[in-house]
């Protein structure tokens, strides 16, 4: 089952065009339900820990009457909150009552949520991905950025090398693009900061293209919508007030896989 998150059907609609386009070469299409809602994201985690948590549980308890227990999605706000809503649902007695009294039919035992990147490394496999790429490129110097919480923390996300990941450079590689060592894979960008502190965003989000430009990155690749927005959107903004100039395009991984695999 394929989760979009709000962002992905506005803001970050070329994410969602080129995930799903690039889900259906690799001949793994892609089930959106009918009917979900937004996760909750931090606006509901940081006021009301039930709602958090019941907002997740309703879009599980979807897909799961749908016939899937095994759920992908690109956002990392909707992965972080799906498995921390699981995850505190089956470890509080307390907080399960109150979710199956809003979901009484819930079942939500060997339930498997991903970030899309993972679906694709650990699912896929590298390997597939390699079979179907027709149009590699040549040359093309990428920062891979993580950001922070695709990989964080560890004790929800699963995730070993969250300091230092390589597995979208690892796939990167695999369509003919060099892989550039840096030091701002998963730092912060600001995230929602961009709206409430508008200073400290823009900050943050230099650092980091600053640091892929020491090293000679042509382009920055994210995996998720909120760090696509502070590096590109707020690109300009950040050049006229730091007086520096960066140019560097923001591409979703997904947008490169499409080209490589002989999409337009």
């Amino acid at each position: 089952a394929y989760f979009p998150g709000c962002s992905l059907h506005g803001t970050s609609k070329e994410y969602d065009l080129s995930t799903q386009a690039v889900f259906n070469v690799l001949g793994f299409p892609l089930h959106e339900p009918d009917g979900w809602g937004c996760c909750g994201t931090t606006p509901a985690h940081s006021t009301d820990h039930f709602l958090s948590t019941l907002l997740p549980m309703k879009n599980v308890a979807l897909m799961k009457g749908e016939g899937y227990d095994h759920i992908t999605t690109p956002c990392p706000s909707c992965f972080l909150r799906m498995k921390v809503a699981l995850k505190d649902t089956e470890e509080r007695e307390d907080l399960r009552q109150k979710v199956a009294q809003e979901l009484p039919n819930l079942s939500y035992n060997g339930t498997k949520i991903e970030h899309l990147l993972y679906t694709v490394t650990d699912q896929i496999g590298y390997q597939k991905v390699a079979s179907k790429v027709v149009r590699p490129f040549k040359g093309l110097k990428v920062a891979f950025y993580y950001g922070c919480i695709i990989t964080r923390p560890p004790k929800i996300t699963e995730v070993k090398d969250y300091e230092y990941p390589t597995q979208m450079d690892r796939l990167m590689k695999v369509l003919g693009i060099t892989p550039l060592d840096w030091s701002y894979k998963t730092r912060c960008c600001g995230v929602s900061l961009g709206i409430t502190q508008l200073p400290i965003a823009l900050e943050l989000s230099r650092k980091i293209l600053n640091n892929a430009k020491k090293v000679g990155a042509d382009a920055i690749v994210v995996a998720r919508p909120l760090c696509h927005v502070n590096l590109d959107a707020r690109q300009r903004q950040i050049e006229e007030e730091f007086k520096e100039s960066f140019n560097l395009p923001i591409i979703y991984f997904t947008q490169l896989m499409g080209l490589a695999l002989g999409l337009k």
